[in-house]
């Protein structure tokens, strides 16, 4: 598959796969949209069949909703949101080969094209995708980490809190914020932390109160900011004093 258009990404455009037009998640949806999206983030071949790892990833969640799991109708109300469908227009049927196969609005789409759909709602909506070459014990371990150190600090605001808190910060009416993107609220929120940060540590410089043992410390707020939000520009508390020399006010 050829590399995604990216003026339909930086603009929010419905991006156009196969007749199809995949649309981003706006806020108003979010909610509906993260309890659905975990049926793509499934890592299958962990599980101990070789049935399982042989099928496709369409085929594993097509056959295996149980009394257990709901994958297949998460599916569903993941692909009526993105697509912007009905539910009616999502069918599940058999083709010549007598295998089963996915009609988007009378489109038929098969395994591979399921991959590509896959990939592009996830980057679409900035999503990001476990590292499925590291062993799944050894992903559990990082995740449990990951949880441990977040109970240890400030727990973050509630979604509904932080959209307040981009209106309250940016100006921008919360009317209007409810209809951002989600990839475009996200990067707002890490840009507006980066860019309140800089203006603390930049007057904090200026004064002459603080100085920065590394000049390099203070990074612009238009600085690149990984998509993952593994590096916000930003620095634990610890870390900040660690760069930090306070001068005695002559």
């Amino acid at each position: 598959m050829e590399n995604f258009h990216i003026n339909s990404f930086i603009f929010d455009e419905p991006y156009e796969y196969s007749g199809l037009k995949l649309y981003p998640i706006r806020l108003r949806d979010y909610l509906l949209f993260i309890n659905a999206i975990d049926c793509l983030l499934i890592d299958k071949n962990s599980i101990p069949d070789a049935k399982i790892i042989s099928m496709s990833y369409m085929e594993y969640l097509l056959l295996s909703s149980n009394e257990e799991n709901s994958n297949i109708e998460k599916l569903f109300a993941l692909l009526s949101i993105c697509l912007k469908i009905d539910f009616k227009e999502i069918k599940v049927i058999e083709n010549e080969n007598k295998k089963l196969i996915l009609s988007l609005s009378g489109i038929e789409i098969n395994s591979d094209d399921f991959e590509n759909i896959k990939r592009i709602i996830l980057e679409q909506n900035s999503i990001e995708v476990p590292d499925y070459t590291i062993q799944k014990e050894i992903r559990d371990r990082i995740e449990e980490g990951k949880r441990m150190s977040s109970k240890s600090g400030a727990k973050m605001a509630s979604f509904e809190d932080q959209i307040v808190s981009l209106s309250v910060a940016s100006g921008i009416p919360i009317e209007q914020v409810y209809d951002m993107t989600y990839r475009k609220f996200i990067k707002s929120i890490s840009r507006m932390d980066l860019l309140i940060h800089y203006k603390i540590y930049l007057q904090s410089s200026l004064s002459g109160l603080v100085s920065f043992k590394n000049n390099d410390f203070i990074k612009h707020w238009l600085t690149k900011i990984k998509d993952n939000g593994d590096d916000n520009g930003l620095l634990e508390l610890d870390a900040v004093k660690d760069k930090i020399n306070f001068n005695d006010k002559k």
